[in-house]
């Protein structure tokens, strides 16, 4: 049996001809572009990526202006529940405050003293007591706009004085303790009132030098020098008389812990 084979004469058409051209005259004119302009190329290439990253970057710009109002949002929402609560707790604490004072007042006209309307022009809330800040200062919630200047007197429990105002911000002022150490302070003891100054020594202590027999008992209340009101800053708790010394050394501190105070009055 024999077997024929017919050749297959693949012929390229007029249309294929004409794409081949286009090809291989475009190719060659890159190799020429590329031999004899090598930086046009790299122009075009570096013009192509810089459009793609413009484009990333315009679309990550469109993105966040979109996402941003709700992150907003929610940031405020936050912020607002926040702030609810520290007002709901001021409002309590202001509500405590009102009736320890009301009630104070009361019984100081009841045995006919004057009442802290007499004496205060200002009342404050601790905001950091002394362990928060230093040992011998605290920081209040009222200042300029509320009157309070350098110098004023701080009182704890409408007369135990406590300390000087150091520096005053718009809505907030630094205390400094009068027990602050070294710090001195003019005071008079006992019922013959003995002239004394008492030295801090930190954290409500005070030291007192005197000369021996000058009549001062231990129990003798100190009281503030200078105040139309009696001011107490304590009870003296112990007297230490070196042989050696012709001086007596007092020591007292007020009856509470500075860091235990949490409203504080001001006398103007």
């Amino acid at each position: 049996m024999t077997m024929k084979f017919r050749s297959v004469n693949k012929k390229i058409s007029r249309g294929d001809r004409g794409t081949l051209r286009i090809f291989i005259l475009s190719t060659v004119a890159i190799i020429a572009i590329s031999f004899f302009f090598p930086n046009f190329i790299k122009k075009q290439v570096f013009n192509v990526g810089n459009f793609f990253g413009t484009s990333k970057n315009v679309a990550a710009n469109i993105l966040q202006g979109v996402s941003s109002p709700f992150l907003s949002n929610s940031v405020l929402l936050k912020e607002n529940h926040d702030l609810k609560e520290k007002l709901f707790q001021a409002q309590i604490d202001l509500v405590q405050y009102e009736a320890v004072r009301n009630d104070n007042n009361v019984l100081r006209q009841t045995i006919g003293l004057e009442t802290d309307q007499d004496i205060y022009k200002v009342h404050a809330t601790v905001q950091a007591g002394a362990t928060n800040m230093s040992e011998d200062q605290i920081l209040i919630d009222k200042g300029l706009d509320d009157g309070v200047i350098v110098g004023d007197l701080i009182t704890a429990y409408e007369h135990m004085p406590l300390g000087l105002v150091q520096t005053v911000y718009q809505n907030s002022s630094i205390i400094t303790l009068l027990s602050a150490f070294d710090k001195t302070t003019n005071v008079l003891i006992g019922d013959k009132a003995v002239a004394a100054e008492a030295k801090g020594k930190s954290l409500g202590a005070f030291e007192i030098k005197l000369p021996k027999g000058s009549g001062v008992n231990v129990g003798d209340s100190v009281i503030l020098k200078g105040y139309s009101v009696p001011l107490s800053l304590g009870l003296i708790k112990s007297i230490e008389s070196p042989e050696n010394s012709p001086f007596e050394i007092v020591r007292m501190s007020l009856p509470v812990n500075p860091n235990s105070i949490s409203y504080v009055g001001i006398i103007k």
